[in-house]
């Protein structure tokens, strides 16, 4: 557009008259109007443009404003959530150790005190929202399971799990770490 009214403005100077004419013709003076006509609408379209790029510019101070406070509200602390998420399993981790260790000797005086423990910290866990995943003799699933082995029993229906090695964790329906289970490969599978 810029360059159009450059070459009406061309055309205008080129056909102005010389300081020779002695007077401007009806039809002259029409076309010195038109040109200033659209000139000032030049300089309007340049003042237009430039509040459309002010306008722009605070909209995008406004996005970039809104993501800054999105971040801070909803992923600002997502590293040190994370840090004390995996301090928490860490932790969890310690014990449901020392509680599967206890298991192996069932009249340990520990043995007890070991699944007390445990059982409180995943209480506290659950407090925090982290779920524990452990579901012996459930069925196997992929999304909160992985499978660490497989065993064989005749009572237990193929893809059962039968034995937890490790426990996974949820976090706001979000999986943290699938659970590390045995599963059944063969046996009775059930009938529908």
């Amino acid at each position: 557009m810029k360059g159009l009214i450059e070459q009406i403005k061309k055309l205008f100077i080129a056909s102005e008259p010389s300081a020779e004419t002695p007077e401007n013709t009806a039809e002259e003076t029409t076309e010195q109007n038109n040109l200033e006509i659209i000139r000032a609408d030049n300089e309007n379209m340049e003042a237009f443009r430039a509040q459309l790029k002010k306008i722009e510019l605070g909209q995008k101070e406004v996005v970039m404003q809104l993501d800054t406070i999105s971040e801070q509200l909803f992923g600002g602390e997502s590293e040190e959530n994370e840090n004390l998420r995996v301090a928490l399993m860490e932790t969890m981790d310690l014990i449901e150790d020392l509680m599967r260790f206890t298991l192996t000797e069932p009249n340990s005086p520990y043995a007890e005190q070991a699944r007390i423990m445990w059982k409180s910290a995943i209480r506290s866990a659950q407090e925090s929202g982290i779920d524990v995943i452990d579901n012996e003799n459930g069925n196997f699933d992929y999304k909160l399971h992985e499978v660490g082995g497989t065993d064989m029993c005749a009572t237990l229906p193929s893809g059962c799990i039968i034995k937890t090695l490790k426990c996974g964790y949820l976090y706001k329906n979000e999986v943290l770490r699938r659970a590390s289970v045995i599963v059944n490969k063969s046996g009775k599978d059930v009938q529908q």
